[in-house]
């Protein structure tokens, strides 16, 4: 290991994206102060790989590296961020997540971002994020009806995953409306009856 880290210092961006990927692979917590650095790389796709090594090796250090990431300026390596936490079942992250999620976006225009952040919630597994999912599967809106209704969608297979019978009375009211959003809805309902309530999550 200290032999592919002290040839990190590549300049050509494939090799230090070919040597995160290894070190991942090996999972050595001694290269996490290396794949941090490489979080700052110039291209992108040597970013991304860090960030995928950093999930694999784990641990308090690399998760920590990847939330920061999240609170950073690079839109870009988000997607990749969230699926990674989610894979982590990072409960540190959930305030980061839920920030996501409820941050002021009437028109929706990070809304395949917002999805993604509702499956990485869903994947951690935090029943504390339901009260807050079942408010926003109430709200109303007016605008871009049909972006909110995916939205939507995507929060009540969230909270049937979760599995919380707090999210009950909400999911059946939506549920007995039409189409996809109340199918969905109908389906999360069966799901947590079914379970008890108690099958999934983290009370």
């Amino acid at each position: 290991v200290p032999a592919i880290i002290k040839m990190m210092g590549d300049k050509r961006w494939y090799v230090v994206r070919n040597l995160s990927a290894i070190l991942g692979d090996i999972g050595t917590r001694e290269a996490v102060s290396e794949l941090q650095k490489c979080l700052l790389h110039s291209d992108i796709r040597v970013c991304k790989e860090a960030i995928r090594s950093l999930a694999k090796i784990g641990g308090r250090d690399a998760e920590t590296a990847i939330i920061e990431v999240l609170r950073g300026n690079d839109p870009a390596l988000f997607p990749q961020v969230i699926a990674s936490l989610g894979g982590m079942k990072s409960r540190k992250a959930l305030v980061e997540l839920l920030h996501i999620v409820c941050s002021d976006d009437l028109f929706l225009k990070n809304l395949p971002l917002k999805i993604e952040a509702v499956g990485a919630i869903a994947m951690i597994g935090d029943r504390q994020v339901v009260p807050i999912m079942a408010e926003i599967l109430a709200s109303g809106h007016i605008v871009v009806p049909g972006r909110w209704k995916q939205f939507k969608i995507a929060i009540a297979v969230c909270l049937a995953r979760l599995g919380d019978a707090r999210a009950l009375p909400i999911l059946k009211k939506k549920a007995s409306g039409s189409g996809e959003l109340g199918r969905v809805c109908a389906e999360a309902v069966e799901i947590i009856e079914r379970t008890g309530g108690e099958q999934h999550g983290v009370a």
